[in-house]
């Protein structure tokens, strides 16, 4: 078992591989959906499951190459998308090569809706099973719990970036440090 000082930086190691873990699944979903990159997360007879609320899954996939399957068609649905996923939780079992995590998904995309691409927003949030194997963290569960899937109305701007934003932050910051500074010579 080792001393509690071990075990508590074994507990920490592994919440930091299941955090790049979920990390690199977003990366590459937002990437293109690669089906080898992305089962290759994945344990041989792990489930990645849909759920629209908290009601029955709608589609579940079983196994890695179903699950590779599944993300090979998922770029002629889901034309560009950004996996923001933000930790609730990671618990690790004690002494044990299994943990559940749960995250929140906040995700802008493009989704093809009766065949014209529409800007979406995706909420929800995964909670996940994950089992250690040889040193390497793996997704056993992928429980995608949609709570809010809806197209943008206004659209995206044509600009991403609008500089305004950041000029009058500019002038307030300038302000500010101005102000900072003359109470400083006081």
């Amino acid at each position: 078992m080792g001393t509690e000082i071990e075990q508590r930086l074994a507990r920490l190691e592994a919440i930091e591989a299941i955090s790049r873990l979920q990390y690199d699944y977003g990366i590459a979903c937002d990437d293109g959906y690669h089906p080898e990159r992305l089962s290759a997360m994945f344990t041989e007879d792990a489930v990645w499951s849909r759920t629209l609320g908290d009601g029955d899954a709608t589609r579940e996939f079983v196994g890695r190459s179903r699950i590779a399957a599944h993300f090979s068609e998922s770029p002629k649905r889901f034309l560009w998308g950004m996996h923001n996923c933000l930790p609730i939780r990671i618990d690790v079992e004690p002494g044990s090569r299994r943990a559940f995590g749960v995250w929140r998904l906040l995700m802008p995309c493009v989704v093809l809706l009766d065949g014209e691409p529409t800007d979406f927003w995706v909420a929800g949030r995964y909670e996940n099973d994950y089992v250690e194997h040889d040193g390497v963290w793996r997704f056993q569960t992928v429980r995608m719990i949609y709570e809010v899937a809806a197209p943008i109305r206004s659209g995206w701007p044509p600009r991403l970036l609008d500089p305004r934003l950041f000029a009058a932050s500019h002038v307030q910051l300038k302000n500010y440090e101005q102000q900072g500074d003359a109470k400083c010579q006081a």
